[in-house]
């Protein structure tokens, strides 16, 4: 019998002389905890003016500060 692994296959834009995680689908966000944060564009960003629904990034900004910082939100995902 054999096992068989399956790992998530992120892609990537580049952007602004950078390449950039694409979150476009549910599998990408359920995966995000696997995603090393040195591959995060930016260590934390606001909760409004994103291309992302607001709702869903103030219910993860917990703490109301108005960012969503990479420890706060990992902390959120192994606790779902």
């Amino acid at each position: 019998m054999s096992t068989t692994t399956y790992t998530h296959q992120w892609r990537f834009f580049r952007s602004g002389g950078f390449d950039q995680v694409t979150i476009s689908t549910p599998a990408d966000l359920q995966h995000l905890s696997e995603l090393d944060p040195k591959l995060w564009t930016v260590l934390n960003c606001p909760t409004t003016g994103l291309e992302f629904d607001d709702a869903t990034l103030v219910m993860m900004d917990q703490d109301g500060d108005g960012q969503i910082r990479v420890p706060k939100f990992w902390r959120q995902l192994i606790e779902l």
